[in-house]
């Protein structure tokens, strides 16, 4: 009975890990899908602010979120529902 809830409780953590895993690389694959449409010359700004600020082109990361900046699960997935962008005046 107690392997049962813990089967069950694993399971749960996996599915919920894999969601949120795979809700982040949605939000970073349309994030690249329109840099891919930004004009030249804005993008070249967006990239150097990033590379700056992240280490990465196309902004923060998982491993960025999580280790350098020490948000929660729950603060980057809330997090992926914004815009970035206000510190170029997006």
């Amino acid at each position: 009975m107690i392997f049962d809830h813990f089967l069950l409780k694993s399971c749960f953590i996996i599915r919920l890990f894999n969601l949120f895993w795979g809700k982040i690389t949605m939000r970073r694959e349309i994030g690249i899908k329109y840099k891919n449409l930004t004009p030249q010359k804005e993008l070249e700004k967006i990239y150097e602010r990033n590379l700056t600020k992240y280490k990465d082109k196309y902004g923060p990361t998982v491993d960025y979120l999580r280790n350098t900046a020490n948000k929660s699960w729950e603060e980057i997935i809330e997090s992926a529902t914004r815009t970035g962008g206000t510190d170029l005046g997006l």
